[in-house]
Order: C-alpha cells, then structure tokens, then sequence
C-alpha cells in the first residue's frame, strides 16, 4: 500500500469529495488488485467484471462490524440522450457517460471465525443501522493516466431522463430497476448466502470528447477504514474500489460508445475528509 504525502490529504469542505479522489490520484498508479474477474462463467446480462469480497483478517480484527459488498459492473458506456436543458427548457441531445453495476451482501465469513476477535477501534461506536450509499468520482486523462493531476473530475449526477432511456436497453426482463444516485440509497440488507441483487448506476456529462483514460472511484461497496498519524494530526482513510478503462476512437466521431476495462479492479484506502 503506497504512503501518501501530507499534500495529499487536505481538502477542501466545500467539495471534500471530489477534491478527496483528485489529491490522492497519485496513489492509484501502483496496483493492488481487487479479488475479480475480468470474464466470469457466472456473469449475465452484459456484466463483464466480477468483484468479490476482499477483507483482510487484519481489517475483521480491527472492525467487528465490516462489511463489503460483492459488485458486478457492465463496461463504461456512452449514450447520447435528450435531456431538458433548465435553462431554456429545451430538450438538448447530451452525451452521457454510464455506468451500470449491481451489488449483493454475502456473509463475509462465519461468526465463529471472528468471534475471539478484539476491536482495535474500540472508541469508534459502530453503525446500528448501516446505509449502503455509494458515490462515483471520474477521473479523466488525455494521452498519460500516469499523472497526479487529472484534467476532469466529474462526480455522479442525477439524471432521471436519462436513466429511462437507458434502461431501455440496459434493464433485462424480470429484474430489479435500475436506480439512480438518489434513488439507491437504503438500509444495508442483511448479509445472506441468497442475498438479492441491487441494480443501479453512475451517470456524468461534460466528459472531455478527447479523454483517453477514464478512473472511476467507487465509494460506499465497504465501511472499511483506518486512522494514520500525519503531521497535522490524524487522518482518517477510507477503503475504495477503483475501476480504470480506456477507450479507443476519435473524438469527432464517437462511434466507440463502450469502453475497455484497462486492467483489474484495484482496493484502495484514501484519504477521507476528516482530520483532527
């Protein structure tokens, strides 16, 4: 796991999300792969990449409570979809960039395994009720992702036009819908072997036409955490997936309107917005 420098964890509160994901970019150029699949026998319904639950025995000693989801993700696709512009209150063709996924919240591992376990947090009182509430950050690349600096940071929006229209052909026969942002938010679900999927999406315009490389920073599949001492005191990071893909085409014709997963997914700790 790479070490960050203390310019890496100060944000700003007016925007301690996506500025979080932008300082600690450096971080997601040495891979950690996640526990996935690039091609599954078990995926259907378009989903290309399967991660699995990848909890440490250090991460259980230190939170009784963790918990992460299993995630299947479709590849990074482009539609361009007519969306009221508040404005004029026109209806103006906009490309929008889309993400579908589906989670589920299978048992970690058997109570017995961690029952003699002592929490190394034992001053942070757990969640009574979690809330799986996930939040997408993309970061885009013209020609180099090795590069601390992304030229775009773009944070899921909500866009319930849009989100019709794709489920036209992302929604199969007898699933779940497929929920936005807003929509998705809920009571975590109780760990089960039969656990049911949740169907949802992450949806950004105003990506750069001549982006080469998309990273896109999953946060909410895990309450996993840990405290590190900097120099201005402790720091709080949270654990993230990272999903990265790369498109092929031109920017004055997008006719690529799906985009390669460029790797493995990657679990990552950055830096959240609290340090004290």
């Amino acid at each position: 796991m790479p070490t960050l420098s203390p310019r890496h964890i100060r944000l700003s509160p007016a925007a301690a999300l996506a500025a979080g994901f932008v300082v600690a970019a450096a971080s997601l150029t040495t891979p950690r792969p996640a526990s996935a699949q690039l091609t599954a026998p078990a995926l259907d319904q378009g989903f290309a990449v399967a991660v699995r639950p990848d909890a440490s025995g250090q991460e259980i000693r230190r939170q009784p409570d963790l918990y992460m989801l299993e995630a299947d993700f479709k590849p990074m696709r482009l539609r361009n979809v007519p969306l009221t512009n508040p404005a004029t209150g026109q209806a103006e063709p906009t490309n929008v960039y889309y993400l579908v996924y589906r989670v589920r919240n299978k048992p970690l591992r058997a109570a017995a395994e961690v029952a003699d376990f002592e929490p190394q947090n034992p001053l942070d009182t757990p969640y009574s009720q979690p809330r799986f509430f996930p939040e997408v950050v993309m970061l885009t690349f013209r020609g180099d992702r090795e590069t601390d600096t992304p030229d775009q940071t773009l944070v899921d929006v909500v866009l319930p036009q849009a989100v019709a229209a794709i489920e036209t052909t992302e929604r199969r026969r007898n699933t779940p819908d497929i929920l936005h942002a807003a929509e998705i938010v809920q009571p975590l679900p109780v760990p089960s072997e039969e656990a049911e999927n949740i169907y949802g999406i992450a949806t950004f315009t105003g990506v750069d036409e001549e982006t080469d490389y998309l990273t896109l920073i999953v946060r909410g599949l895990t309450n996993a955490y840990e405290r590190r001492s900097i120099a201005e005191g402790e720091q709080l990071f949270r654990k993230v997936l990272v999903l990265k893909f790369r498109r092929r085409g031109d920017e004055f014709e997008p006719s690529q309107r799906e985009f390669e997963f460029d790797g493995e997914p990657e679990w990552r700790y950055l830096p959240a917005e609290e340090v004290r």
